[in-house]
């Protein structure tokens, strides 16, 4: 990437008409942090078993089967962001 390209803003249109949102690296950086937090936080949640999970055939609670939904959809989002936004320092890209 140009040393230019580093210093440009990045621009999200919100789907509502005449509405722009303009984000700098550094809250992409901000975002992407927060969907790794999340993601981590509700695979975390997943891990944690209760006696409801012990009494499904799968093993798992509708709950915490959620949560793990939850932390696959946002790291895929995380994966299509990864192009756009900057990944967190000290974080591996998805």
């Amino acid at each position: 990437m140009s040393a230019r390209g580093r210093h440009e803003p990045l621009v999200i249109t919100i789907k509502v008409p005449g509405q722009k949102l303009t984000l700098g690296r550094a809250d992409g950086a901000v975002i992407m942090r927060a969907l790794a937090d999340a993601g981590d936080y509700r695979h975390l949640r997943a891990s944690q078993w209760c006696a409801r999970c012990e009494a499904e055939p799968d093993g798992a609670c509708g709950e915490h089967l959620a949560d793990v939904a939850l932390a696959d959809t946002y790291r895929d989002l995380a994966g299509r962001l990864a192009d756009v936004l900057p990944a967190p320092e000290g974080a591996a890209r998805t």
